[in-house]
């Protein structure tokens, strides 16, 4: 009876779900080692690794890959894993945000596109509430205003965005 209570345990133990709780704890805790260091990199690879073994990766995993990613100036890790979030939590205006934002660091002269689904998405989710995400959809339509002026050379669709912002900020002119 004992033995087979120690068997049971041995077996639970080294279940695959054990073990990857145990690979998370782990990788958690090197990865706030590495972060109390400063050493940015690291700190990114160790949360794309939770990603990896994670079945359902959280958003502060996603949030925490790319950060420090973008940190280090890996921006296509980090538009990577902002994506991801997007991806994966699609009705949360952050993940698509910042996605946009890391997006504008990687195409600088707009010629991609790569920003406007994600701008695009940000500016769906907030405007169910102008108020609270003010600060992205002005960011969004500043984005806009500027793919319309620099790339599409269409004055008036920039005018259309400069109204939408000062909609929202008056005195943001």
């Amino acid at each position: 009876s004992s033995r087979r209570r120690h068997t049971r345990l041995q077996g639970d133990w080294s279940s695959d779900v054990c073990s990857s709780d145990l690979k998370v704890l782990a990788i958690n805790s090197i990865a706030t080692d590495y972060d109390a260091k400063k050493n940015y990199r690291q700190v990114a690879k160790c949360y794309s690794k939770l990603i990896s073994i994670k079945s359902t990766p959280a958003r502060n995993d996603f949030y925490m890959a790319a950060s420090n990613y973008s940190k280090v100036g890996m921006y296509d890790s980090a538009f990577a894993n902002y994506a991801g979030y997007a991806k994966n939590f699609p009705d949360e205006i952050y993940g698509h945000f910042n996605a946009a934002k890391t997006a504008r660091l990687i195409d600088t002269t707009m010629a991609l596109r790569l920003a406007d689904p994600y701008f695009m998405k940000t500016i769906e989710i907030g405007l169910s509430d102008t108020a609270k995400n003010k600060m992205q959809l002005v960011t969004a339509y500043k984005y806009f205003t500027n793919v319309a002026l620099s790339v599409q050379k269409d004055n008036k669709l920039a005018l259309e965005y400069v109204d939408k912002i000062l909609l929202l900020d008056p005195n943001d002119a």
